[in-house]
């Protein structure tokens, strides 16, 4: 394996192994609201809305997930109360998601106890060097999204 590749390829399983290893560690913190990851960002990205509410594609892009698992994602919620559908004033073909009171307040019991448990974590890491990954992470993010729209192959 050539130098280049051998060094893609730590880092591929350095940022494989972190990321399950953060994964696990921040699971912990929602399973005991009854929250999956996937729960607590379509919350967030409500409390964020505010009481307008969120179009479900924008959800869905926002959390990079597909409409199709979003779907379930919001019908967990809504079925235990955490938000409503709504139809969109605006766009007879859109769907509104809404938090509803007991929503909001799940998520502004969870949320404080997960942005400090990500703040506990991040703090193995110099605020340059958080910087830095973030940086680095962007521009992965980019190059992704470029080779996304390219042949395979």
């Amino acid at each position: 394996m050539a130098s280049t590749e051998q060094s893609a390829m730590r880092v591929w399983r350095s940022f494989v192994s972190a990321k399950a290893e953060i994964g696990r560690t921040l699971q912990r913190g929602w399973r005991a609201s009854g929250l999956t990851g996937a729960q607590l960002g379509v919350l967030r990205v409500l409390a964020e809305a505010s009481n307008e509410g969120a179009q479900l594609h924008e959800i869905s892009e926002r959390l990079y997930v597909t409409p199709g698992n979003l779907t379930g994602i919001v019908d967990r919620l809504e079925e235990a109360g955490h938000l409503s559908r709504a139809p969109h004033p605006g766009d007879k073909r859109a769907t509104l998601a809404l938090l509803t009171p007991a929503g909001r307040e799940l998520f502004e019991q969870v949320y404080p106890s997960h942005t400090a448990r990500v703040r506990q974590l991040m703090s193995a890491l110099t605020v340059s060097e958080q910087k830095l990954l973030a940086d680095l992470l962007s521009r992965l993010a980019v190059r992704a999204a470029e080779m996304h729209e390219q042949p395979v192959g």
